[in-house]
Formats: structure tokens, C-alpha cells, sequence
């Protein structure tokens, strides 16, 4: 149900804000001159941030690249302004009118985006639990709890050893440098940490699982929140109507079906949007296309994945990418085709 109300509909927008990106990228002036355009680009990036949290970094991350191009490209800035200016928006919004309503929005906590070096630490205490001074010891444990920390650790998601965080803001300085000198002494733990939780990301066949189609949720993290003794999830949590088995029991069947199809399962494969992405970016950079900062929406949902709590069997998370590839592709093919004749105009 979250997919359909929340991620859906943030994935979309975004596709909206890069195609109106590139139509930027295409064509500035034009772009500049329509106030409807102009409207439509701030109301996106207003809506991007209420659907989803991440939606403000996204749109700050953009703006930040678009920083770097101002010099070299004036009409740059006033996208940067209209950017900026639904963010400023959405800021207002939350300050004024949900104030006014009684509106209370939790904010998101900072423990949030600790996600890979609690996994890194996690890790290191299982495999080198002989290797950790007793100064060490206590600073994690203040933070971490580092009795139940190996047990609690999942490489594919970060959740049990994140919400397992004891600690505050006081604390940080003690544990980064913590997490520095363990760094030093067994940097491959580290490595092997983030690549096992974001695997799926550059592997076909690991973002083919996905965690949604399982039918019968008894077991597992992210059945629920709260644990039921070992795990288990609270019995009935999740139930079907008795007239709607049949048809579950169908849409499963197609949806694992599409898993193993060869064409079709890499038009929505994760890592095979990732990859096409990487691919496209690098080569915009080889060939030097202007100022390719339609990308960045997308560059920056990966990086703000790589940083979150899970994605191997969430394909959710990477929805804006899959959703906006093959307009990303057609785009970046008539900008290559239109560069080879310009090349060969001026020979």
C-alpha cells in the first residue's frame, strides 16, 4: 500500500521534474519564457518534497551542481531560482500552514543517515571482535550496544542495528573516531559491509528478488517494526479477503514470471537501470555534452540509496530511476546524434 500512495506518485514527479529538466537543458531560453512551465517545474519540486523526505536533498543536490555551471552558463541561475523556490515553498508550508492546522510532522532523526558506518561497526564486532581495545569497546557500547550488536547485524539492511542506536549527538565525535581507527586496521570489513547492503544495485541477478511478491510474510525484519519473540511477526498482521486469493495468487505468479523473463525483466531490473545510468553519465562527461544536470535528480536518489537502511529485495527505493531510464536514454541518444552532426557540420 505505501508503494502505491507514496512511491508511485514520488517517482513520477520526479520524472516529471527531469523531463522539464532536459526540456530546460534543450532549450533555456524557450524554457524561461513560459510561465507555465516556470509554475509547473516549482509546484513538482513543492510536491516532491511533501510526498517523500528525501525529495528536499534530491532538489538541494541538483542546485548544488547547478552552482558549479552558473559561471559557464547564465540561464542556469534562474533555474537554480525556480529550483530553490519550491523548496523555500515547501519550507513555508511546513512553518505556516501546518502550524496553523496543528499539523505535527516527525522529524526525521539524524541516526537516519548513520546507516553505513553503523553497518561498517556492526560488522567489524562480528568478525573482529578480538581485535577491539577495551577504550574502544565502551565507546561503542554507549552507542550501539555492543552485547547484542553481532547478533542484531543484517548485511542486507541496516534497520536492526540502527534502531538499536542509544547514544546522542555528544557521543559522535568518540565514535567516528572510533570508527577511524577501525577503519585503519581492517579497511576491507568496511568495504565488504556497504557492498553486501548495496550489491543489488550493480548486480542483475540480486535485484531480480523482490521481497514484495513474497506470499506468506511469517518471518523477516520488515514484516513488522516490532518483533514477536525471534522475529516473527504478529499473527494475522497480514491477511487477505477469502474472494481476492485466486487473484493474489495469480499477480504473483505474473510478477515472479516477469522476474525471469530476459527482455522484460531488464526494462524494470534495478541494476540494470543503474548500470545504464552510470554508463550514460560517464560517457556525458567523456563526450563532454552541456551541462548534463538533467542527471542529477537520478544520481542523487543512488547516492541517497547507498546511504539509506536497505534496497537488495526493495526495488521501491530506485522506482525514479527505472521509471525515467528509457526517457533518459532516448534523450541522451538524439543529444549524441545531434553532437555527431554538428561535428560533422563544422568538418
Amino acid at each position: 500500500m505505501g508503494t502505491a500512495i507514496k512511491d508511485v506518485p514520488f517517482s513520477s514527479i520526479l520524472l516529471l521534474i527531469t523531463v522539464m529538466l532536459a526540456e530546460h537543458h534543450l532549450d533555456p531560453e524557450r524554457f524561461h519564457k513560459s510561465p507555465l512551465r516556470i509554475t509547473v517545474l516549482i509546484l513538482s519540486v513543492l510536491l516532491l518534497c511533501f510526498l517523500r523526505n528525501n525529495g528536499i536533498y534530491i532538489v538541494l543536490i541538483t542546485c548544488l551542481f547547478l552552482v558549479f555551471l552558473i559561471r559557464k552558463n547564465r540561464p542556469n541561475l534562474k533555474l537554480f531560482i525556480w529550483l530553490l523556490s519550491g523548496v523555500l515553498l515547501f519550507l513555508m508550508t511546513n512553518a505556516i500552514v501546518f502550524k496553523a492546522c496543528n499539523v505535527y510532522v516527525q522529524p526525521t532523526g539524524y541516526r537516519e543517515a548513520l546507516s553505513i558506518p553503523f553497518q561498517q561497526t556492526a560488522r567489524y564486532v562480528r568478525d573482529h571482535s578480538d581485535d577491539i581495545t577495551p577504550e574502544e569497546y565502551g565507546i561503542i557500547d554507549e552507542n550501539l550496544t555492543i552485547d547484542t550488536l553481532a547478533s542484531r547485524y543484517d548485511p542486507r539492511i541496516s534497520d536492526p542495528v540502527k534502531n538499536g542506536y542509544e547514544g546522542d549527538k555528544s557521543g559522535l565525535a568518540g565514535y567516528f573516531k572510533v570508527w577511524g581507527q577501525e577503519f585503519l586496521r581492517h579497511p576491507m570489513t568496511y568495504v565488504d559491509a556497504t557492498w553486501e547492503q548495496n550489491r543489488s544495485l550493480l548486480l542483475p541477478s540480486e535485484s531480480a528478488e523482490n521481497y514484495a511478491f513474497t506470499k506468506d510474510y511469517t518471518t523477516g525484519y520488515e514484516g513488522n517494526i516490532c518483533y514477536v519473540g525471534g522475529g516473527t511477526v504478529i499473527p494475522g498482521l497480514f491477511t487477505s479477503p477469502e474472494g481476492l486469493l485466486d487473484a493474489k495468487e495469480t499477480v504473483i505468479r505474473i510478477c515472479i514470471g516477469m522476474l525471469s523473463a530476459p527482455v522484460i525483466t531488464c526494462v524494470w531490473n534495478v541494476a540494470c537501470s543503474i548500470i545504464a545510468l552510470i554508463i550514460i553519465a560517464g560517457m556525458s562527461l567523456i563526450k563532454k555534452i552541456r551541462d548534463a544536470y538533467y542527471l542529477c535528480p537520478l544520481l542523487s536518489v543512488l547516492l541517497i540509496t547507498i546511504a539509506g537502511p536497505v534496497i537488495m529485495g526493495h526495488p521501491r527505493y530506485m522506482f525514479p530511476v527505472i521509471f525515467a531510464m528509457p526517457f533518459i536514454i532516448v534523450y541522451f541518444l538524439y543529444l549524441n546524434s545531434r553532437s555527431d552532426k554538428q561535428d560533422a557540420c563544422q568538418c
